[in-house]
């Protein structure tokens, strides 16, 4: 896996199915935007034809297998990278990602090797920083039951306690761009704390900001 090497900023929200990390990182972006900050929000899957064919997979089979998901993943992550997420980094703006390659790994990891995993996704970018939203497993099946859109892959709280280990994989061996944040100790004000900790970046860009003019 590549680091970043432009000027841009990529950073990443991540959490288990039910976290509400999609909502967050929709809110961080706002936030930067409204502060002035040129800002890209992605996410996974996309809107794109894989990412649709993604999301029909998985609402109306449900079974479907993990290779085949990795596969699609990996498709429509290559096609966002080359797309969007590289030309906007490069034109030195934040890319705010709902989900990025740690997902594929975390919701693979009890299937696969990491090792295979890792080299599936060798040749993405990885985020600058990315903030996890340590969710506890059996909260966040209590909210996939009640948020009727939520597209959630696996929900059970086996499941999700052994997705949650691969992202703890992740967090031990990229520590230095992954940040656990425990969402009882921010919330209601998460994204605010996101944006707090990514400030700290030495590569935050700094120039963008605009000045607000007085009413």
């Amino acid at each position: 896996m590549k680091i970043n090497p432009y000027k841009g900023f990529f950073l990443a929200v991540e959490g288990l199915d039910g976290s509400g990390s999609d909502k967050i990182a929709s809110r961080v972006a706002k936030l930067l935007s409204a502060e002035g900050y040129p800002v890209v929000f992605t996410k996974e899957p996309t809107s794109g034809q894989i990412g649709r064919f993604i999301k029909k997979l998985i609402k109306e089979r449900g079974g479907v297998s993990p290779l085949t998901l990795e596969y699609l993943f990996a498709a429509d992550r290559a096609i966002q990278m080359e797309d969007r997420i590289i030309p906007s980094l490069k034109e030195g703006k934040i890319v705010v990602a709902d989900r990025c390659l740690w997902s594929s790994i975390a919701y693979r990891s009890p299937y696969f090797h990491t090792h295979w995993l890792l080299e599936i996704n060798d040749q993405f970018i990885i985020p600058d920083n990315t903030y996890f939203i340590d969710r506890l497993p059996l909260d966040c099946v209590k909210n996939i039951r009640k948020d009727e859109d939520e597209l959630a892959i696996f929900q059970t709280e086996s499941k999700l306690s052994e997705i949650r280990e691969g992202y703890e994989w992740v967090g031990e061996k990229f520590e230095y761009c992954f940040d656990a944040i425990d969402p009882d100790d921010f919330e209601p004000k998460l994204a605010e704390e996101i944006i707090k900790r990514a400030k700290r970046h030495s590569k935050f860009p700094t120039s963008y900001i605009k000045t607000r003019s007085r009413a």
